[in-house]
């Protein structure tokens, strides 16, 4: 067990997301708030409206970011069949899909996260806030052990830097391998090991 009972969980997959990622960082979420830990998750925007998803120990707070901005999720429930029909892909996004699957990645491997931009622009503004002395009214990083998931690396990168802006201890968790992964291999494999010893060091 954590010898901190605040916890700081970054995600990408979570609810309303359905799938074995998800259900994983579920269970550690509603395990951790069940044993008294104080959880909170901080996963990338899913949808427009500002619903909490269903499934989520009601002890859990849930926090989305998108390119620096932060919102507690505290309204009414999304259930993944909701959060489906909400998602349908119009033309040229699955079109978009197509391109990175097939081209891609094979090139850049998992480089190529969708949520890199967005991810960086957060750690800049935490940053400035940070400096300019203004606390994040979602987010209390005093005392919290920070654990990070992958995939998309991204989420270790904004787990280190908020990490190591906050001064707090940062677990590192790899569902699936990034760097030297068989299924993502790309001309930038070796930047790919770099990334990882830079993120693990």
């Amino acid at each position: 067990m954590l010898n901190c009972h605040k916890v700081i969980l970054i995600c990408h997959y979570f609810p309303p997301h359905n799938n074995c990622g998800v259900r994983r960082v579920l269970y550690w979420a509603n395990s951790l708030a069940n044993k008294g830990h104080d959880v909170t998750v901080l996963t990338t925007r899913k949808t427009k409206e500002q619903l909490r998803p269903e499934g989520v120990d009601p002890k859990v707070k849930i926090v989305d970011f998108s390119y620096g901005r932060f919102r507690a999720l505290e309204g009414g429930a999304i259930g993944s069949f909701g959060f489906s029909a909400q998602s349908d892909r119009v033309w040229w996004q699955k079109f978009a899909v197509k391109i990175k699957r097939r081209l891609i990645n094979p090139t850049f491997g998992q480089i190529a996260d969708p949520n890199l931009l967005s991810v960086v622009v957060t750690m800049l503004s935490c940053w400035m806030r940070r400096k300019l002395g203004s606390k994040n009214s979602q987010i209390d990083f005093a005392d919290a052990t920070i654990i990070s998931t992958a995939p998309p690396w991204s989420m270790h990168l904004l787990g280190t830097a908020l990490s190591r802006l906050f001064n707090r201890p940062l677990l590192i968790d790899y569902r699936d391998q990034f760097s030297n992964n068989h299924m993502f291999g790309g001309y930038f494999s070796g930047l790919e090991y770099k990334i990882d010893s830079f993120l693990c060091r």
